[in-house]
């Protein structure tokens, strides 16, 4: 297995048994390797991470049992690899 971390910009949104849209969507994102997974569905959409370094952030501050593997080997941002040594500067590391 890979254990590679992927951070997912998403929108969410809810449907009928017939796949038919219920209410308004919700912006937000998902977070997951091959081995967990954790989501958030409460963001507006100017305040989705726009680059890897806030998704970093995000990382940090909501999800610590990500971060030392978001530090160690990086991370997909949106199906592109964010490798640590670009963001690790941020974080004084």
């Amino acid at each position: 297995m890979s254990y590679m971390l992927n951070f997912q910009t998403t929108m969410f949104q809810n449907v009928d048994t017939k796949g038919e849209k219920i209410g308004k969507h919700d912006y937000g994102y998902r977070l997951y390797d091959d081995i967990d997974s954790e989501y958030c569905n409460y963001m507006d959409k100017e305040d989705l991470p726009q680059n890897p370094h806030d998704a970093i952030q995000l990382i940090a501050d909501n999800h610590p049992n990500f971060y030392d593997i978001a530090c160690e080997r990086g991370f997909f941002f949106n199906g592109e690899y964010a490798d640590p040594k670009d963001f690790m500067e941020q974080f004084n590391l």
